[in-house]
């Protein structure tokens, strides 16, 4: 309501005049470049061939979906392609730096500094925008979340760049710094945790105090847990998760209604969007892709989803921890929220960093890095 005598930024700035949902469409235009080179270097792709099938399972499955439920096929495999960009990218970028062993610093450092450089523009050029009914910050990517995502994995990748560099006081200055901007500036709940999930792993990992700091929280957990459920218990969870509560009340509803074929594959695109009680002016979706991806494509889709991210984890022995919770947090921002799964400009900058690291992680497992 406040900023309804605002023009929308993309009228405002747009010289061109180019659609609204412009950026949308330039999504997938590096698919088929992606798939070439993947093409070109089928037999670098090692573990990676189990991902690339999964894909195509994933694909195979909105197509069926697509004729039981008679909707079009480019609909049904919206999601799918949503999914795959980001992870054929962190695919494209392993096998190149492999193949020019080089640890794709370079790549992931400039990419920063054009995001950066474009939220600097937003700042200090375009309008206020809202969130939850509170001014926050202006905003370049998209919308307020996929610029939360974009900002947290740049704030991710220099974290980790500083945790390689020995320097604890800066590493905890940057966290402390970065986490306010995301907080104040933004104030995206979900991206939010998915940071602190990492910054938990990386802490823990960086120095013996902050693992003795957790032990410590461990042993007063179940005060912790108290505490936490009494609050809770004084407060509306419905109102606090922005509505996502009676949302999903509904959706379990729905799926208990599902036929067995509908368990399989879904009943299709847009059927995720439903009004309710809290959300009665508009159709809304689940507010977790968890969800949306059962009630739209079925329950084997969801499983594919989940173990195909499970299939990009480098395992020596035992999981690297601040590579598994940037995993987790990934799952956790699509549990909850539409995560970083179904944004793809966010998830192209997230898993340029998850490939930066998982090169490091080999590297070092072979003695090659430090």
């Amino acid at each position: 309501y406040w900023l309804r005598h605002l023009p929308l930024n993309v009228d405002a700035f747009n010289p061109l005049n180019l659609p609204a949902n412009f950026s949308g469409k330039l999504e997938y235009i590096i698919i088929p470049l992606m798939v070439l080179y993947l093409i070109k270097n089928f037999k670098a792709l090692g573990r990676f061939k189990l991902t690339l099938f999964i894909g195509i399972l994933l694909i195979a499955l909105n197509f069926a979906t697509s004729l039981f439920t008679g909707l079009p096929f480019i609909s049904s495999i919206n999601y799918s392609l949503k999914l795959l960009s980001p992870i054929l990218l962190f695919i494209c970028l392993v096998i190149f730096s492999k193949r020019q062993q080089i640890d794709l610093k370079r790549i992931m450092l400039t990419t920063f500094k054009l995001c950066i450089l474009l939220t600097i523009v937003a700042l200090l050029f375009f309008h206020i925008t809202m969130n939850r009914v509170i001014v926050q910050w202006p905003i370049y990517f998209d919308n307020i979340h996929t610029h939360s995502y974009v900002l947290a994995a740049l704030s991710i990748g220099v974290s980790y760049l500083i945790f390689k560099n020995k320097a604890t006081y800066k590493l905890l200055l940057f966290i402390v710094a970065s986490f306010l901007i995301l907080y104040v500036g933004y104030g995206v709940r979900t991206v939010l945790v998915l940071y602190l999930i990492f910054i938990i792993a990386i802490l823990y990992a960086k120095n013996n105090f902050f693992k003795y700091l957790w032990l410590q929280i461990l042993v007063i957990s179940p005060v912790i847990f108290l505490v936490g459920l009494f609050a809770v218990q004084s407060l509306d969870l419905n109102r606090f998760s922005s509505g996502r509560l009676d949302m999903y009340n509904e959706k379990f509803k729905m799926l208990k209604s599902y036929s067995m074929p509908e368990y399989v594959f879904g009943r299709g695109a847009g059927s995720d969007f439903i009004t309710t009680e809290s959300w009665w002016y508009d159709d809304k979706g689940s507010h977790s892709d968890f969800l949306t991806f059962t009630v739209e494509n079925g329950i084997p889709y969801l499983l594919l989803f989940i173990f195909l991210i499970v299939t990009i984890i480098p395992y020596y022995k035992k999981i690297n921890l601040i590579y598994f919770s940037l995993l987790l947090g990934y799952f956790f921002s699509s549990l909850i929220s539409n995560g970083i799964a179904v944004r793809p400009l966010a998830g192209y900058i997230y898993f340029i960093v998850l490939a930066y690291i998982y090169i490091d992680i080999v590297r070092y497992k072979k003695g090659l890095t430090t």
